[in-house]
């Protein structure tokens, strides 16, 4: 149920974004968004933590909607090309990790925090594309990009334990505590440094595609 609730949600949100390519209030109607957004989950973080819930957006999504809405509503130009990529990135890890395994979290959400998600990653996605099809990024931005990252996972690293909740995405990133297999502490050290070892590759080719596709939408501009 899951799988098809994400899945048909990512189609109407690719459908949405080439309806906006189209709408001349395309900016106006992204930046409304954001500020609705922004006050929901403003608000939402206040009364979880009123009512004794301690609840800190740590994940690179829940961060990025904040970062989105200052982006969109205060045209920071230069961050144009962060609001892009973290966008894209955060909306589309949402809808394929949803749609291929969403069987496996069914039991930890309901259908109303299900379609919650998936407007908040779409408007992501969404507002991504858009900042994405209409700038061109310079290679000197990818730098942005690797600073916001690091200081994303800094935060989460900080206040991660401090919030009841389980195992997110950024657990596999700043707590990769199940690499720690073996016995001996000397090889899960090497496995530890052989996984963030790649996982910075895939990052850095990841970012490098992203500011390559870019260029072929930027000479249609």
């Amino acid at each position: 149920m899951y799988n098809i609730i994400s899945c048909v949600s990512f189609f109407l949100m690719l459908i949405l974004s080439k309806i906006l390519e189209k709408t001349r209030k395309s900016d106006l109607i992204l930046r409304i968004i954001s500020i609705v957004l922004f006050v929901y989950k403003t608000i939402y973080y206040i009364v979880e933590n009123a009512q004794g819930n301690i609840s800190i957006p740590v994940e690179i999504s829940s961060i990025s909607y904040f970062m989105m809405f200052i982006i969109l509503t205060f045209k920071i130009k230069k961050l144009f090309g962060v609001g892009a990529f973290f966008g894209i990135m955060a909306g589309l890890g949402y809808f394929a990790f949803y749609t291929l395994l969403g069987f496996t979290v069914a039991s930890e959400f309901t259908i109303k925090q299900i379609l919650v998600g998936c407007f908040s990653h779409g408007y992501l996605l969404v507002s991504g594309l858009y900042l994405y099809k209409n700038n061109k990024f310079e290679n000197k931005e990818q730098l942005y990009i690797w600073i916001t990252i690091f200081a994303m996972l800094c935060w989460s690293l900080v206040f991660y334990d401090i919030e009841m909740r389980g195992i997110t995405f950024i657990y596999y990133i700043i707590k990769p505590e199940f690499l720690f297999v073996f016995s001996n502490m000397i090889f899960n050290v090497l496995l530890l440094m052989l996984y963030y070892g790649l996982i910075i590759t895939a990052f850095y080719f990841v970012v490098k595609l992203f500011f390559k596709i870019n260029k072929k939408y930027a000479l249609k501009l």
